[in-house]
């Protein structure tokens, strides 16, 4: 799992094969706490490779994420 830590939000991203399978923050799960995290600017984070994902809650590829983070911030949504 990916977490950051950071003054906008604080939340997990767990991977499976490279391909992103949940998300949480502290007011979200899944897909839309995933592009909260990718729209930190700064922050600390760290990974962990050990434990187990949750549950699968995102059925995206990286770069679909990316995308609609980056759609979402450019609409000012972010």
């Amino acid at each position: 799992a990916f977490q950051l830590d950071s003054d906008a939000e604080t939340g997990r991203l767990w991977f499976q094969e490279g391909a992103p399978v949940h998300a949480e923050t502290k007011g979200q799960v899944g897909f839309d706490a995933a592009v909260s995290l990718v729209h930190a600017s700064s922050g600390r984070f760290c990974f962990d490779s050990e434990g187990e994902i949750p549950s699968a809650t995102i059925r995206a590829s990286v770069t679909e994420l990316l995308l609609e983070a980056s759609r979402l911030l450019d609409e000012g949504g972010a």
